[in-house]
């Protein structure tokens, strides 16, 4: 990763005989639609900032979140006189887009001086050199410190030979709070459920990016702060209380499971169902009751898999399609762990006829959303593993990635992971050691332990591989350096 001395001297001009435009971060806003230009930035797309959001390590890949990240930085609501006229320079402002670079540094003249007597071209160029590149470039060291620190997080669990120590936070189904509680029904404020609810979507989105890393801790503590408000809630309050409760302990269970540490997370789950029953929620509890199904499809019981995936779909209607689709791919796993391929694959069409008749959730919780085509695809792909039909596997990864989300980069490292497996299983070693090795960049973002196992895993098929290739040798290594390191 380049060094913030890299960056500084290579990214914009820094002495006066430097032209105005050189250097990578100049050559990048002034040729922004320009896909081959952007591919040439050797620091720009090594960059922490941009290669989370790229979906392969290709350049090609790098380039496209590459001007992702700077449109981010140049955006329109942004009040900056840097920022309007380095607007104008990458063609990004209404009159500029399609124009050559000589018309938009006339453009960008009229943003800095006034109507009658805009700067020149010359004047553009000097103050664009002294104000606005350095301006830029702070805003892209500060954003790249912050996906640093992000990314020692993750890389740090991954070293770990076990998830930090938790205890603190809930790692029994237990919450700490030695904050200030309510005493009295009048103290609880019923908005705090809509803010409840806003700050999960926040953490629900940065795990997706992520992984669980320091979101335990935060996730706990609302879990506290609700069981606090709910011993003295009003009866309505109290109901909404206890929903948002069960979608937090939900999650907690979710972060906890994804941090290896299994039986808090089913303890977490436990508390879920209960409060899901409590406030009279059907398909909140087949949701948990789901959930409850893959905890056991970890510890690999496909009877509870089965069972428990079947009592989710047993609610019914008051579930929405989407929830009793994946409840019914659950079931899935859990015929497939078993080794009876009729009914899993059975259960997986039931789960795609209903998610092909379901309708986009339509309330601020939105259960199951995230199980849609390509979600279905990913676990087709799964049960073909399991089922040893490696090619079929293959097949089905290849087309849950095509269409995979850029928000759930944790699962996409997961599933590249377990495609890799199904490619060794297809004879393949080296496409599946070169995929493994994109699975465990994302790994190391996104501290996820699921996707850590399947790549041991993988790593212990591949010694037992007679080949030559470098990438089995480039991966072996890559993992032991971020396995062993702890």
């Amino acid at each position: 990763m380049p060094s913030w001395e890299e960056l500084r001297s290579c990214l914009i001009p820094n002495e006066p005989q430097d032209r105005w435009d050189g250097g990578e971060l100049p050559r990048a806003i002034l040729h922004l639609d320009d896909h081959a230009v952007l591919e040439g930035c050797e620091l720009l797309v090594r960059l922490a900032c941009v290669q989370p959001r790229s979906l392969d390590p290709a350049r090609s890949s790098r380039a496209v979140a590459l001007r992702e990240v700077l449109l981010e930085l140049l955006p329109a609501t942004l009040d900056h006189p840097c920022c309007a006229v380095l607007r104008v320079l990458a063609g990004l402002e209404p009159g500029s887009a399609g124009r050559g670079r000589d018309e938009r540094q006339r453009i960008a003249g009229d943003r800095l001086g006034p109507a009658r007597h805009p700067a020149t071209p010359r004047t553009v160029r000097r103050r664009v050199k002294a104000d606005c590149w350095p301006w830029l470039l702070d805003r892209l060291i500060e954003r790249e410190t912050e996906a640093r620190r992000a990314l020692d997080v993750g890389a740090a669990r991954l070293r770990s030979a076990t998830t930090p120590q938790l205890s603190a936070v809930g790692v029994n189904g237990e919450t700490r709070s030695q904050t200030w509680r309510p005493s009295r029904a009048s103290d609880v404020d019923p908005e705090m459920v809509d803010r409840l609810l806003d700050l999960r979507a926040v953490l629900v989105q940065t795990d997706s990016l992520l992984g669980p890393g320091r979101l335990l801790a935060t996730v706990c503590e609302q879990i506290s702060l609700i069981e606090d408000h709910l011993a003295v809630a009003a009866v309505k309050v109290r109901t909404e209380l206890l929903i948002v409760g069960a979608l937090y302990t939900e999650f907690a269970g979710w972060l906890f499971d994804d941090a290896g540490q299994l039986a808090a997370g089913s303890a977490w789950s436990d508390r879920a169902l209960g409060w899901a029953h409590a406030a009279g929620r059907a398909d909140l509890v087949s949701y948990v009751l789901m959930r409850k199904a893959q905890q056991a499809m970890l510890v690999k019981q496909a009877g509870m898999v089965i069972s428990l995936a079947q009592a989710a779909q047993r609610i019914g209607a008051p579930a929405s399609d989407r929830v009793l689709a994946c409840a019914a791919q659950q079931e899935a796993h859990g015929h497939a762990l078993a080794g009876h391929e009729r009914a899993a694959t059975a259960a997986l069409a039931r789960a795609y006829d209903m998610v092909s008749d379901a309708s986009p959730a339509d309330d601020r919780i939105g259960l199951a959303a995230h199980c849609d085509i390509g979600y279905l695809h990913a676990q087709r792909g799964s049960c073909m593993v399991r089922l040893d039909r490696a090619r079929a596997a293959v097949d089905a990864f290849d087309e849950a990635l095509s269409c995979w989300p850029s928000d759930y980069r944790r699962e996409r490292g997961l599933y590249l992971a377990r495609k890799s497996r199904a490619l060794l299983s297809a004879g393949e070693p080296g496409e599946a050691a070169a995929t493994g090795s994109q699975a465990l960049d994302i790994a190391c973002t996104t501290g996820s332990a699921r996707t850590l196992d399947e790549l041991r895993d993988l790593d212990a098929a591949l010694a037992r591989v007679d080949t030559t290739d470098a990438a089995v040798d480039t991966f072996r290594y890559e993992l032991a350096a971020i396995v062993g390191a702890g």
